[in-house]
């Protein structure tokens, strides 16, 4: 198996005024091709910070991250945006869709970032959107839409440009159960197909559906 994420001993400080506030202590954290990791801890544990640097968001102050082999904080500011956008999906517990946009538009967006012509980005966009079982929602806006059918829209969006890794931050958050049943039932299949997936979550139940559960409290990786 290969090796997708690696923490080495990293660790991130932030200061605010005159507080300092150390957000990541030593993690050290490695999470291979096809694994389902999900990432548990308090309010305050440091779960969004680790999830930034994951997601080449932020970079560690010490230690390394590697990202399919690329030691983020060596790279550019450029180089480091171009590794994101191919390699990781992301996935919010808001949705983050663009409420005047239909679905099929919300999730062409990073295709038009990465220059796709606009005939190609509508044919992905509804793969990606059918595959999540939404081909009927496709016209939609968000406000015409479930919670549950929005969130879907947020994966069909992280899934178009077909990333190695899936970053999820309290997908099911925001959804009934059902919705959050069909939600997991996705990130599961996609597991299951070689996609990496890193979630973090509140729910115990959600955790235990992960290969692996890692819990983060005062910025020390358990």
């Amino acid at each position: 198996m290969q090796t997708v994420l690696e923490l080495a001993h990293v660790c991130r400080t932030y200061h605010r005024g005159k507080e300092t506030v150390e957000a990541l202590k030593n993690v050290s954290l490695s999470v291979e091709q096809g694994e389902m990791v999900a990432i548990t801890g308090p309010s305050g544990s440091g779960k969004s910070t680790l999830m930034n640097i994951l997601g080449c968001l932020d970079v560690p102050d010490n230690g390394a991250y590697y990202l399919l082999g690329h030691n983020v904080k060596n790279l550019s500011q450029a180089a480091r945006t171009r590794l994101r956008r191919d390699a990781v999906g992301f996935v919010f517990q808001n949705f983050c869709l663009l409420p005047g946009l239909t679905a099929r538009e919300n999730v062409e967006l990073p295709l038009i970032y990465r220059g796709v012509p606009p005939r190609q980005r509508r044919v992905l966009a509804l793969e990606a959107l059918c595959r999540v079982g939404l081909s009927e929602r496709t016209e939609h806006r968000p406000g015409e839409m479930s919670g549950g059918q929005q969130q879907r829209t947020a994966l069909a969006r992280a899934l178009v440009g077909e990333p190695r890794v899936l970053l999820a931050d309290e997908p099911t958050g925001n959804l009934d159960r059902d919705s959050a049943e069909v939600v997991m039932e996705l990130l599961e299949t996609l597991r299951e197909e070689g996609k990496t997936v890193v979630l973090i979550t509140h729910d115990d139940k959600i955790a235990k559906r992960a290969e692996r559960v890692v819990h983060i409290c005062d910025g020390i990786v358990h």
